[in-house]
């Protein structure tokens, strides 16, 4: 129960945490349309994202729009978006006998458009394996494109790209996809020049386990470039970024119970306090 409380605490102190930092708006954007984040039916109505959009050129219109979510696999377990960049989700395993039995019971989705924008444009998803909190160093996947160039995607895996590649549910100008941290190739170093694109772990010491309670950190941040550099180490600051936190707790329903109850509490004591005064 201690453990409980401990989480049911945190809530109030990471609120209060990520307040300041990079992310910019939590909801639905209007211009998130039917995007899937790589699958069929995981954006609804209901779901709400990080999000914000980029002003590259300085002339107050939005020229890159960012997007982060957490969501249940396949809908095996559901997500508590319980305050801005700040979701709760159930430990474990997905289960079953496919190949992703060892998966998590969640996922996180990512989305990056610029379809207007006619120059080279790095992209960092940040990753977090370790269920500390206040994770410092994180791993990273990155990858370099023109996004103007990026046609539609079809449903059938194909696409009308020059090479004849895509992926499903792919709009014109964006990339888009929903991972799980315990995807074979997020845990494997790797790097390439056509597509340019690759995998950076940093957190060398320790490996994603979906059993374990933690806190576990993603961003997603993107970087103009005036001549391709395949150095991602060496892209200096990002234009923007937006941060996003989740929380794997064993029953995160009766945690965030718990914390709306506790809040509402708080309210009455408050309110007593000034009604005697």
């Amino acid at each position: 129960m201690l453990r409980r409380l401990c989480w049911v605490l945190s809530l109030g102190v990471v609120v209060c945490g990520l307040s300041g930092s990079a992310f910019a708006y939590f909801g639905r954007p209007d211009w998130i349309g039917n995007v899937q984040f790589g699958g069929s039916g995981i954006v609804g109505s209901n779901s709400k994202l990080v999000w914000t959009e980029l002003d590259l050129d300085g002339n107050n219109e939005a020229d890159v729009f960012l997007a982060l979510m957490a969501h249940g696999r396949y809908g095996q377990s559901p997500v508590y978006a319980v305050a801005p960049g700040i979701y709760y989700v159930e430990t474990g395993k997905y289960g079953g006998t496919g190949y992703d039995k060892d998966y998590a019971k969640w996922n996180f989705g990512f989305y990056v458009a610029a379809p207007n924008v006619n120059q080279y444009l790095g992209v960092k998803l940040f990753y977090d394996f370790d269920p500390g909190e206040n994770t410092g160093t994180l791993n990273y996947a990155w990858l370099i494109a023109n996004f103007s160039q990026i046609l539609d995607g079809d449903d059938d895996g194909n696409s009308n790209t020059p090479n004849g590649e895509g992926q499903d549910d792919q709009v014109a100008g964006e990339v888009e996809n929903s991972w799980n941290l315990a995807m074979n190739f997020l845990s494997i170093p790797q790097s390439s020049t056509n597509p340019p694109g690759g995998v950076v772990i940093n957190q060398t010491d320790i490996s994603f386990d979906p059993n374990k309670n933690g806190e576990y950190t993603f961003k997603l941040a993107v970087y103009p470039m005036t001549s391709l550099n395949l150095n991602p180490d060496t892209w200096g600051d990002p234009s923007g970024a937006i941060v996003m936190q989740v929380n794997a707790v064993p029953e995160p329903a009766t945690l965030v119970g718990l914390a709306s109850l506790g809040a509402t509490g708080l309210g009455a004591v408050v309110l007593r306090r000034r009604k005697k005064a």
